[in-house]
């Protein structure tokens, strides 16, 4: 059976009418693709499928407000995407993974990090739930912006700021506050004996 290949248009004008022919026809050209750079970058399955349903998403969006401009194909624009989100999650696992680093360095505790993946994944999982229930809404958007690489001037334009030197001086308090609440965590203790 020959799948017929569709133009650039033929694919905005597709998203943008929500056809499910040339949708169906993307996922299955593109979503093998990015499966396979995931997989090989450090991810699995369902993160390739988060990524790709992210920026099907994001095609949409554009497609639907005449807001896509392309200057190459569509499928490589789609595969640029993935590849930018995909390096994108990587950089705030590595910022989140310095900064518990940085809580073992203070606290001199010494992690072997490349030869037990263990401490390591429940040392991020103790660490973003502490995230998750912080109580000021301010310190967690801060540090979820720092962990995903903003800048303060960025952190300053979203978050209302008054300045980059406050923005600094806020994710620094809330560093500490986050380190302070890990630190006392009893499971923390328990990895360490």
């Amino acid at each position: 059976m020959i799948v017929k290949k569709f133009t650039n248009e033929e694919i905005i004008h597709g998203f943008k009418s929500k056809n499910n022919l040339i949708i169906n026809s993307v996922y299955q050209d593109l979503y093998p693709t990015v499966e396979l750079i995931v997989c090989s970058n450090s991810g699995g399955a369902e993160d390739a499928s988060d990524i790709f349903q992210d920026a099907m998403v994001y095609i949409y969006e554009k497609a639907k407000f005449n807001k896509l401009v392309i200057r190459e194909s569509v499928n490589s624009f789609i595969i640029s995407i993935c590849k930018y989100q995909w390096l994108s999650k990587l950089i705030e696992e590595k910022r989140k993974e310095d900064i518990l680093k940085e809580f073992a360095y203070h606290y001199y505790i010494e992690i072997e990090w490349e030869g037990d993946a263990h401490i390591q994944e429940s040392l991020i999982n103790i660490v973003n739930e502490h995230l998750d229930q912080m109580k000021s809404k301010k310190c967690k958007k801060t540090l979820e912006l720092f962990f995903k690489g903003l800048s303060y001037s960025k952190m300053v334009s979203l978050l209302g700021l008054g300045s980059e030197l406050y923005a600094k001086s806020l994710k620094y308090r809330c560093v500490k506050r986050l380190m302070e609440t890990v630190l006392n965590d009893q499971r923390l203790k328990s990895l360490f004996n």
